[in-house]
């Protein structure tokens, strides 16, 4: 059924697979180790991503934007800032966000090594 792909294509397994491995992990002492990890690695992926949003806009902010109206004429934007310290707010939430990474990627390594500890290396993503 529909719901089983979707599963399959994200765990591997299908529901009924999943809950009963997922059982398993609560029984044996996994769970709350099997759940951080994927929340880390959720998060990693979460702030990646933010993180080229902020690298995109610094590289593409400027004080004046052109556009081209539909009659060929250019209509020309200017923003009312002061464009050095938005560029400086946004260097400083990329700093904040590789800051958060690099933790998130210390956590993920220490997660890791507890999840292999276990008895789990399946559940680490490669």
């Amino acid at each position: 059924d529909y719901t089983d792909k979707k599963l399959i294509a994200k765990t591997g397994m299908c529901f009924d697979c999943l809950q009963k491995y997922e059982t398993e992990l609560r029984n044996d002492g996994t769970w709350e180790y099997y759940e951080d990890y994927k929340i880390t690695c959720n998060k990693i992926s979460v702030a990646t991503e933010l993180m080229q949003k902020y690298e995109d806009a610094l590289n593409d902010i400027k004080r004046t934007y052109e556009q081209v109206n539909e009659d060929g004429t250019i209509s020309e934007w200017v923003w009312e800032i002061d464009i050095n310290k938005v560029k400086s707010d946004i260097q400083n939430d990329i700093d904040e966000t590789q800051k958060a990474i690099k933790s998130l990627k210390n956590r993920k390594k220490r997660l890791e090594k507890k999840i292999n500890e276990l008895g789990h290396p399946e559940i680490i993503k490669k």
